[in-house]
């Protein structure tokens, strides 16, 4: 099954201003996000390529939306900080949010499919490695209040796996360039940072791009895995699924966005369904977009 698109040229970003940036590393986390990307009212679900990205927009929930797939980890020439300070360039969104799957901490008290929910992230790359010690340097950047607000108040959303009911878990989350699965070091790990709910590889690149444009961010992932040398993709649709659920929910909601203030952007404001055929011979100096057949994904539970 797949769905249909008209081929317009749109002046932009002075036509179109989405509400939120959602952010993925993954095709599975991308494809479990754009599974659940509906049209603007009156219009299409777009995809366009701009300098070095391609860019997904829609309607997610109740706000407008772009969606973006960045490599994994941080710090890489496609890494989250690159994509998202490209990204938020760009569009000028006014919220981020970085959503996937992540390594949970303790699967005597988590379960797979646990939606993690950062209050704020602990970066553990930047250290001073000692002989008897190490001493981590990086602060802990928070996510947005409001967002965290949204979050750890969606009482109503339901989500189900293996017959129970999914947890929304917030707390601090590890985040780094490595692609956690060993046991001894996760464990060293948590006893650096023993309020750890669970870790992942792109976060900070996203709230540090995002610290610069002043957008409020926050991540949002679900557990598929315990980083524990048993690593392994079975649980990874069914995570990316919760975690994607999630976040449309709490989008849905009216007023989820309401208190977080609209970009200052020059050119003014509007939405997708603004986008239409008959503003093709604008004279504005702006990329041209061009809309193409996106295939609707399947995902397995």
């Amino acid at each position: 099954m797949s769905r249909r698109f008209a081929s317009v040229a749109i002046p932009l970003p002075s036509s179109v201003r989405p509400d939120v940036l959602l952010v993925t590393a993954t095709d599975v986390e991308l494809n479990a996000v754009l599974a659940l990307l509906e049209p603007e009212a009156g219009s299409s679900l777009f995809k366009t390529h701009g300098l070095n990205l391609t860019y997904y927009l829609g309607r997610y929930g109740g706000a407008s939306a772009v969606v973006i797939k960045c490599d994994m980890g941080s710090v890489g020439r496609d890494s989250s900080f690159a994509a998202c300070f490209e990204a938020l360039a760009h569009w000028r969104p006014r919220a981020l949010i970085v959503l996937g799957i992540a390594f949970g901490k303790d699967e005597e008290k988590q379960r797979i499919c646990d939606v993690l929910v950062a209050k704020h992230l602990i970066p553990y790359e930047s250290a001073r490695v000692g002989r008897r010690n190490t001493a981590y340097r990086s602060a802990h950047p928070p996510s947005d209040p409001l967002l965290l607000d949204r979050f750890t108040n969606a009482t109503t959303w339901r989500f189900r796996y293996d017959g129970q009911q999914v947890r929304v878990i917030p707390g601090p989350v590890l985040t780094g360039e490595k692609l956690v699965d060993n046991a001894t070091l996760k464990r060293r790990m948590l006893r650096a940072f023993p309020h750890a709910i669970g870790g992942e590889m792109e976060g900070i690149g996203a709230f540090n791009a995002a610290a610069r444009h002043r957008v409020p961010c926050i991540l949002v992932k679900s557990i598929c895995d315990w980083a524990d040398g048993n690593k392994n993709d079975r649980f990874q649709r069914s995570a990316a699924k919760a975690a994607a659920s999630l976040v449309r929910h709490v989008l849905s909601e009216p007023g989820a966005l309401g208190d977080l203030p609209v970009s200052s952007w020059p050119g003014g404001s509007g939405t997708l369904a603004s986008a239409s055929p008959a503003i093709e011979g604008s004279s504005q100096l702006a990329p041209t977009i061009v809309l193409t057949e996106l295939p609707q994904p399947r995902l397995a539970p």
